[in-house]
């Protein structure tokens, strides 16, 4: 009675008919058995398989990677004059047309001029680091991308003076937003790209501005993540788009907080814009202590004014001057855009602007 069946068989005469329908049995039962320890197997392969594809999907849908890949500590010496380049993209307002008879004859913007000064800032961009801070060896580039990107819905086409659907602006933008990308890192001999995402106020999806959802609901977030798709195979990319309104950047151990600025409120005094990005810097500092960190440097745009007072950097506008500012007397300045340079030693160690306004090549 404690014999397994296969003892059994080996103990019955071989004439025994009963041996060959157990022996048949027996076979059978061994090829279910093996046919479903194959079936194990491939469902293991596929469950690996399907893992990683979720991983690779949850990590684009989530990413927050806050250090670029290049920028981490090394135990070995980095070389001579290593650094990182950044570019700041704010407050581009695509497709607000501005017409020069609004504005003094100061500006002009739509479509067609927008798509010229992107590429002269990506091109001046690579023009500073190569040519005029061409003592460094960058090992790779931050690009933010610091909100109002888009106008949304905060006006109506025929009121704000658009040409253009919000979404049919984000579908046409995203390709040239990518191109850029790529321009910025062949300029750069194919350097790896750390691309840092917030949302500004004007891309929104409602009047009123939101607390809860407030980046899902951003066209500025969509566009960033149309552009992330694009390059979502390419391994010169990284990218840190939080569902925050903050965003950081670990470059060398120096900690950059991006925001979008329209959390700073006045600047109509004589201190002008510094008594609210100030009180705006002391707050997040205050805040990310409570955290138990910190940042060293704060970027943000919003002001369409660039400003940098060694720890605070606001970045200027694509759109330069519009009806609204002229109308709120506020000073002319020339578009202009954020481009730094990142050393280990200091943090941010060098800031300019790049000026891709050119009024003959944009012909008003």
């Amino acid at each position: 009675m404690g014999k397994n069946l296969q003892g059994w068989v080996d103990d019955q005469p071989a004439q025994d008919p009963e041996l060959t329908r157990l022996a048949r049995e027996l076979e059978r039962v061994r090829a279910e058995r093996n046919v479903a320890r194959a079936a194990h197997r491939e469902a293991e392969h596929e469950l690996e398989s399907l893992t990683e594809q979720v991983d690779r999907l949850t990590a684009l849908d989530a990413m927050n990677v806050e250090t670029a890949r290049w920028a981490k500590p090394r135990k070995t010496k980095r070389a001579k004059n290593s650094a990182t380049a950044l570019i700041m993209l704010s407050d581009l307002h695509f497709d607000e047309i501005v017409d020069p008879a609004e504005v003094s004859g100061m500006n002009a913007y739509n479509r067609e001029i927008a798509l010229q000064r992107l590429q002269r800032t990506a091109e001046g961009a690579v023009r500073l680091g190569n040519d005029l801070m061409s003592g460094f060896a960058y090992e790779g580039a931050v690009v933010i991308f610091g909100g109002d990107m888009v106008n949304g819905n905060l006006h109506d086409n025929e009121v704000f003076n658009e040409t253009h659907s919000v979404i049919e602006t984000v579908d046409f933008w995203a390709d040239h937003l990518a191109a850029f990308l790529d321009t910025v890192s062949t300029g750069f001999g194919g350097i790896p790209i750390h691309v840092v995402s917030v949302v500004g106020n004007h891309g929104r999806n409602t009047v009123k501005p939101r607390t809860n959802g407030r980046v899902q609901d951003s066209f500025d977030h969509h566009l960033t993540r149309l552009v992330q798709r694009h390059y979502r195979d390419d391994p010169r990319f990284s990218w840190n788009v939080p569902m925050s309104a903050d965003a950081y950047a670990d470059i060398y151990g120096h900690r950059l907080l991006v925001t979008h600025g329209d959390q700073a409120r006045g600047g109509s005094g004589i201190s002008g814009l510094l008594t609210p990005i100030t009180l705006l810097d002391h707050r997040k500092r205050k805040r990310e202590a409570s955290f138990g960190r910190g940042f060293d440097h704060l970027f943000m745009g919003h002001w369409h004014q660039r400003i940098s007072t060694g720890s605070i950097t606001v970045n200027g506008s694509l759109v330069g001057i519009n009806p609204y500012a002229y109308l709120g007397n506020f000073g002319y300045e020339d578009p202009a855009q954020v481009f730094a340079v990142i050393t280990p030693e200091r943090g941010v160690t060098l800031e300019t602007s790049i000026y891709p306004m050119d009024r003959k090549a944009e012909g008003w």
